[in-house]
Parts: C-alpha cells; sequence; structure tokens
C-alpha cells in the first residue's frame, strides 16, 4: 500500500502516478489525485518504479507510451509560458514497511528578457516567440531522446511602461544537468505589423535563470547584441515534499 499527502498551498493541480514492475517493466497502476486527497494502491510483492509529477497549469500533463517503463516520457507545449512542473523517481521493494520523503524537483528553467531603450515602448502591441531548438523531453526511467520539434509559440502582450520593459516565460528542460541549446526567434508587432524580428541563443541547464538583456529598438543602434547573464542558483520553490509509506502487505490465505 502507498499512502500520500501534499500540500494544497503548493499544489494547484493533479499530482500523477505511474508504477511499473521491475522485472517486466510493465505498467501496473497509475492514477491522479488532487492534493485534498490521499490514495492508496495495493500491490503483490514484488520490486517496483515509481514516477510522481505534478504541473501547475491549466493544462493537463502530457503522458506518452506510458505502458512500458522505458518509453515512458512527458513533454509540454511551448506556449505554455508561466506552466511550472515537477517530479521525482523512486525505486521501492513490497516486502516490509518502510517509509521516506520524496522530493519533487522542478523541470523547467525561467527566461526572462529585459529591453533597455530609454524611449516608451508602450506603442508596442505584442511579441511572437517561435522555439527554433527541438522540444525537450522527460524520460523517467530511461536515457531515450527525442528531436522532435513544437511548432506552438508563444505571444506576449507586455503593457509596456516607464518602470517595466521586460517579460519572462518558463521553459519545459526535463531533467538536464548539462547544458542545452536554447534559440528564439522573436517578431515584434507594432498596431498589427512587424516592425523587427530577431533571435536570441544560449545554453542552459534544467532548473535555472537565464537573463537576455539589450535593445529592442533596432534602429535606435543597429547591431546592438544582447547581454547574457545565468544565474544557476535559483530563489524560491525548487521543490516539493511529497511523504510516501510502503506498508507491509496483508497476507490473506
Amino acid at each position: 500500500m502507498i499512502n500520500g499527502v501534499v500540500n494544497d498551498t503548493a499544489l494547484q493541480n493533479k499530482l500523477y502516478y505511474h508504477i511499473y514492475n521491475a522485472s517486466g517493466n510493465e505498467l501496473v497502476k497509475q492514477g491522479g489525485i488532487s492534493a485534498a486527497e490521499t490514495f492508496a494502491v495495493d500491490l503483490p510483492l514484488g520490486t517496483y518504479y515509481l514516477s510522481v509529477l505534478t504541473k501547475n497549469s491549466n493544462s493537463p500533463i502530457v503522458f506518452a507510451n506510458s505502458t512500458n517503463r522505458n518509453g515512458f516520457y512527458i513533454s509540454n507545449s511551448f506556449m505554455e509560458k508561466e506552466a511550472e512542473i515537477y517530479a521525482v523517481r523512486d525505486t521501492f521493494e513490497v516486502k516490509q514497511s518502510i517509509e521516506r520523503t520524496l522530493l519533487l524537483k522542478r523541470l523547467y528553467s525561467e527566461v526572462k528578457v529585459e529591453f533597455t531603450d530609454i524611449v516608451d515602448l508602450s506603442h508596442i502591441d505584442s511579441i511572437r516567440i517561435q522555439q527554433k531548438h527541438p522540444g525537450f523531453y522527460y524520460y523517467p526511467f530511461s536515457n531515450s531522446s527525442n528531436s522532435q520539434l513544437d511548432a506552438t509559440f508563444l505571444k506576449i502582450e507586455p503593457n509596456f511602461t516607464e518602470n517595466n520593459k521586460s517579460f519572462f516565460f518558463n521553459q519545459f528542460m526535463g531533467f538536464h544537468d548539462t547544458n542545452k541549446t536554447i534559440k528564439y526567434e522573436l517578431t515584434v508587432y507594432e498596431k498589427g505589423s512587424v516592425i523587427r524580428s530577431f533571435e536570441l541563443k544560449s545554453e542552459v541547464k534544467n532548473n535555472m535563470q537565464v537573463l537576455f538583456k539589450g535593445l529592442l529598438l533596432e534602429e535606435i543602434n543597429p547591431g546592438q547584441g544582447f547581454i547574457i547573464r545565468k544565474n544557476e542558483k535559483w530563489d524560491g520553490t525548487s521543490m516539493l515534499i511529497f511523504k510516501v509509506k510502503y506498508r507491509q502487505p496483508t497476507l490473506f490465505n
């Protein structure tokens, strides 16, 4: 039996679990619970792999190939600019009662764009951002990779003011702890017409912040580049705590 209780002040949406049999890698249990629920799962004696994920967003998590442990992965649409996804993996054996605390860690990094123009930018209607690098995927139980592109895009309506000429979005990364290339094409609109397109590029890891800082209006200083600053010690909630009890099964005659 698996028991879990989550903090409903930190978790907005459901917590999803997938349990796989270690001997055959097949899916044996899956489900989702809200922050106010507890859950129990009966399993035969044996060794199992557990995946737990949560996503703070209005859209559900997209699972793929969940019937087999090695092919199981998740992805997230680039257009969900404020989605927060956390995950943890665990291995346990059903033969005795144990209790452990699982830490769900971030699967995303934060990208911030800050403009240094001294002129008023309130006339900017919107900024369209197209992801130019392959999409990122999270494989909890394998080293598989995926090179599919994500054709979705962000539409930022910035409402720039004299004191605020920036915006940010979350980039889903999976559990990559080495640098991966991120590249974006930004198209700037004024009164429905395109006034400038440019690209921003860098290399980031999971669970960090990256800042692009430079001029938005090209005519101010043609060729002006963007300063890139990285912060690998990101403040704020980097993980969620999930307490799990593996109880010894009751044997029936």
